[in-house]
C-alpha cells in the first residue's frame, strides 16, 4: 500500500480528553468530535474492525481495552471500569493497556495495535480521572498513567501514542479487504 494520505482521513471520537492526546502526538488530521458509535459484542479485533466500518471511508477510530490477569473485561473497560476500582483484591494484578486503530481507506480496514504492560495500583485513585490512568501503572514504573501525566511522562508509556505511532509508519496489525469482512450479526455491547 501507498503511505496513508492524512489530508483525507478523519478521526471520529466523542471522547475530548482522546481527542487531545492524538492532537498532541501529532497524527495530522481532522477531528470529528461528538459521535459516538455502537460497538459489537466480540473480540477486540471484531469491534475495531465493525466500528471502522461503521464510521465509513477515511475515517479513523479507536478501541482500548483492558486485559487483567484472571479476569475477563477486555473491551468491556468502557462499562465496568467503575466496577474495577471497587475490588481491591485484583490490586496488583498484572493488566494490559491495549489500543487499537482502524481505518477504512482504500477499499480495505487498516487495524493498529498499542500495547502497554503492567500492574493495577488503587492507591492513586482519583474520581474524575480518565478511564483508567488512576489504577494503572506501566511496567517498570511506580507511578500510575495520572501521576504521569502530572509529571508530563504519561507519554513515555501511552499504548494510544503507540498505535499511532505504527499507522504513522504504516506498521499494521493487521490489514482486511472489505469485501471479505461478513456483516456483524451478532450481539451490541450494552445489549
Amino acid at each position: 500500500m501507498s503511505r496513508i494520505n492524512f489530508s483525507k482521513i478523519e478521526l471520529v471520537s466523542s471522547n475530548p480528553k482522546k481527542i487531545e492526546e492524538y492532537v498532541q502526538y501529532g497524527l495530522p488530521l481532522r477531528v470529528s468530535q461528538g459521535m459516538d458509535l455502537p460497538e459489537v459484542a466480540g473480540t477486540s479485533l471484531e469491534v475495531i474492525i465493525h466500528k471502522a466500518i461503521l464510521a465509513g471511508k477515511n475515517k479513523l477510530v479507536e478501541d482500548v481495552s483492558l486485559e487483567i490477569q484472571g479476569l475477563d473485561v477486555g473491551v468491556n473497560i468502557r462499562w465496568l471500569s467503575e466496577e474495577i476500582r471497587k475490588r481491591p483484591e485484583l490490586n496488583g494484578r498484572k493488566a494490559q493497556w491495549i489500543t487499537m486503530l482502524g481505518l477504512y481507506y482504500n477499499e480495505k480496514i487498516y487495524i493498529c495495535k498499542g500495547i502497554v504492560e503492567g500492574t493495577l495500583d488503587f492507591s492513586d485513585q482519583v474520581e474524575s480521572q480518565f478511564g483508567f490512568d488512576s489504577i494503572f501503572v506501566p511496567k517498570g514504573n511506580k507511578y500510575t498513567l495520572h501521576r504521569l501525566k502530572e509529571l508530563g511522562k504519561k507519554d513515555l508509556f501511552s499504548a494510544r501514542k503507540k498505535a499511532i505511532e505504527a499507522l504513522l509508519s504504516s506498521n499494521f496489525y493487521k490489514v482486511f479487504p472489505r469485501k471479505e469482512i461478513p456483516k456483524w450479526t451478532g450481539k451490541y455491547q450494552q445489549d
